[in-house]
């Protein structure tokens, strides 16, 4: 499922924007997946995602984040996630 993405200085000032995604830059380093013992995929990838974000009102921002793995929600830092505004 995609997510709903609102702008933040709109939503804070009571409007309404589209919102175009520029794109998602990562970090390159490589960190093995595994199957633990029952046999069940495991991805804890440690690469921080940032996505830049801007908005037909001139807005624009990069939401900072980390992958879930999908087996067990294992996710590094969950509250360094941020979303800086300019």
């Amino acid at each position: 499922m995609i997510p709903n993405i609102k702008c933040p200085v709109c939503v804070e000032q009571g409007l309404t924007s589209e919102v175009h995604d520029q794109g998602t830059m990562q970090h390159m380093c490589f960190f093995q997946p595994y199957y633990d013992k029952e046999g069940i995929y495991h991805d804890h990838d440690h690469n921080k995602h940032a996505t830049e974000y801007h908005c037909n009102r001139g807005h624009s921002w990069t939401k900072v984040w980390f992958k879930v793995c999908p087996s067990c929600g294992w996710q590094l830092n969950p509250d360094n996630i941020e979303i800086m505004k300019s």
